[in-house]
């Protein structure tokens, strides 16, 4: 056991607090270190000013200072490593034990962070008991900007990292040129995941950043998707290693954990392989329980101890951090251009894409397509069914619109029952042919009750416009659309009629009519 001293006898305060100011400044959050007597001995960064509020008055000082005794406690007896909880202003908080031999000796707390949204009832709950008015504590509570699950379990797993660092520090008054390397490396990392929202960008910097500082000879990140299809980022450009990982991901497709091979050419599992790496350890990419996909370093001397293990293990979590922030962003950008409902394009998005394509045809001088589509005597179906089954049918002929147009085509809803494809580069003749397709498809399709509906069928009407005249406009193709649109509806439904547009100074000319219009000319 250690003799009795206090915490800031044992470190050195003045390196600690560097490295504490490093990590602070890295999640832009308030840090400080505590010893067993819930001394503050080092802290980084102010507190919020909705904290130094409750902290300027003698009842809320005692609040934190008890909340901070309590948890500070729990991980005492229960030997946590990492600790989130709430403090009774309802801010998320972060707790790391420091341990010197294992015994517990101080902590160091991550505090002040808001985890998704902002608690106001524990903030008027706080309000009340310290006697402050509630519109001055909410207002600064708005100040404080809030933090993702992910980013609040990221900053936790970094203070974990930071307090394995202490021990040498405690003991030794330094900090050893491993840990400080390590720390610097993890460092420079997360910069590097809070630094850009390019994920390949960010993945050749950790490759090539591991590669400098790691005594490493090569990298390779590969991602798996949904359908376990591969993405592979390579620092260097080879195929060389191709063949091993094929091996490592086969293997840890099962195992799920780390492979480490010191010396892969006297591996019998690579025997038949000819280019090989002297060592290898491949690092399983982890969000939450799902395996995502693997992270491979390459080296001249792979006897790697479990210390160094645990830590490339802790910046393959940093990977896979930056990978689901990437596919977060990307679910968002999908979420703001399509229909929840449908999957399909959204309007706002659709008439962007529309006007794009407009001036595209006007380029290449091309015929556009354009085709309103909508669900035959809709309201009778939801007044029967009710608007629950009616939504079942907007998405089941999303599905089957997405299966019947070709891959240049774009779909979108338009609004209520009603759909739009874009057509580039289509003229009348093959438009109709790909809206007779979806016609003949939503005809033959078995909607739920569509026996209710008038000739037992649920069906739909289309309205295709061709534009052939390079003046006119996206809002003026789709007006002409619909028009076509209601003239199928008024021809008895179930059917389609199609318009050419040659000049927008002539009226719109039905399909049936154009070859007549052009012997004339």
């Amino acid at each position: 056991m250690l003799k009795k001293k206090e915490l800031k006898d044992l470190i050195d305060i003045t390196l600690w607090k560097k490295i504490q100011d490093d990590f602070s400044q890295a999640i832009k959050g308030t840090v400080f270190t505590l010893d067993k007597d819930i001394n503050k001995i080092a802290i980084s960064r102010e507190f919020p000013f909705f904290c130094q509020i409750i902290q300027s008055i003698p009842k809320g000082k005692e609040f934190c200072n008890a909340c901070w005794k309590e948890n500070f406690e729990k991980i005492y007896s229960e030997g946590n490593k990492i600790l989130f909880y709430y403090c009774p202003a309802g801010l998320m908080n972060i707790m790391v034990p420091i341990k010197i031999n294992n015994d517990i000796v101080g902590c160091v707390v991550c505090c002040s962070l808001i985890k998704n949204i902002r608690n106001m009832a524990a903030c008027r709950n706080i309000a009340h008991n310290i006697k402050v008015e509630v519109e001055e504590l909410s207002d600064a509570l708005n100040e404080i900007n809030t933090n993702s699950e992910a980013e609040i379990k990221m900053f936790g797993t970094l203070l974990y990292v930071l307090s394995l660092t202490l021990p040498d520090i405690t003991y030794q008054k330094q900090i050893t040129e491993k840990k400080l390397s390590q720390v610097t490396i993890l460092h420079k990392i997360t910069q590097m995941v809070n630094s850009s929202l390019e994920l390949e960008k960010i993945l050749k910097s950790i490759m090539q950043y591991m590669i400098q500082s790691g005594n490493f000879n090569d990298c390779s990140i590969i991602i798996f998707d949904k359908n376990n299809d591969m993405k592979r980022y390579r620092f260097r450009e080879s195929k060389s290693y191709m063949d091993v990982e094929r091996i490592v991901i086969d293997e840890m497709m099962v195992t799920k954990n780390i492979i480490a091979i010191p010396d892969v050419r006297n591996d019998g599992r690579f025997k038949s392989l000819k280019f090989l790496p002297k060592s290898l350890i491949s690092l399983p990419l982890k969000v939450r329980d799902d395996f995502i996909g693997i992270m491979n370093l390459y080296s001249s001397a792979g006897n790697w101890t479990d210390e160094e293990k645990e830590f490339l293990y802790i910046v393959a979590n940093q990977v896979a951090v930056a990978i689901e922030n990437s596919r977060h962003l990307d679910r968002l950008k999908e979420l703001a251009i399509t229909d929840k409902l449908t999957g399909l394009y959204n309007r706002r998005y659709f008439m962007d894409v529309l006007k794009r394509d407009v001036t595209r045809s006007i380029t290449f001088r091309s015929p556009l397509s354009v085709t309103m589509l909508d669900i035959d005597f809709f309201k009778h179906y939801n007044d029967a069914h009710g608007h629950q089954k009616g939504d079942k049918v907007l998405e089941e002929l999303a599905i089957l619109i997405k299966k019947s147009i070709r891959k240049v085509d774009i779909a979108g809803r338009y609004g209520g029952e009603e759909f739009i494809i874009i057509s580039p580069q289509t003229n009348s003749q093959e438009a109709g042919e790909i809206i007779e397709k979806i016609r003949k498809t939503v005809e033959e399709y078995p909607f739920y009750g569509e026996e209710k509906q008038p000739k037992n069928k649920l069906t739909i009407s289309a309205g295709i416009v061709t534009c052939m005249d390079k003046s006119l406009t996206h809002e003026e193709i789709i007006r002409e659309a619909d028009k076509t649109l209601y003239k199928a509806k008024e021809a008895g439904k179930n059917r389609i009629m199609s318009t050419v547009i040659i000049d927008k100074n002539i009226s719109p000319i039905d399909v049936q009519e154009v070859d007549e219009f052009y012997r004339k000319r």
